[in-house]
């Protein structure tokens, strides 16, 4: 009885003052600030060719509204292949070649 109380104490004040990591936060703070005023730079571009009607505006295709979401996404590869945002999209959506370049430069660290 002893050896089982010692035991749940030893894993109470194991896991005492650490931070639960879940699924895709970052262990560093400094991180997600970053990843978020690299966002903040091609929001525009994701607001005027992605989040419209059609596309991603409500999320239930796939939510590109927060920096998280949109590094998680595979716009990276979509938009480097050429396939997003796609021709029926409709006009004036497509990414110019500097639009690309900042897209990218999202992704790069």
């Amino acid at each position: 009885m002893l050896r089982f109380i010692f035991c749940g104490l030893l894993l109470i004040g194991c896991g005492h003052g650490d931070k639960e990591t879940v699924y895709g936060d970052s262990p560093d703070p400094k991180a997600d600030g970053d990843l978020q005023a690299k966002f903040e730079k091609i929001r525009g571009i994701v607001k005027a060719s992605c989040l419209t009607s059609g596309c991603h505006a409500d999320g239930k295709i796939v939510d590109l509204r927060t920096a998280e979401k949109f590094k998680s996404s595979n716009s990276k590869a979509r938009v480097g292949n050429g396939s997003m945002p796609p021709p029926q999209s409709g006009p004036g959506k497509a990414f110019s070649a500097k639009d690309k370049a900042a897209i990218n430069s999202f992704y790069n660290n």
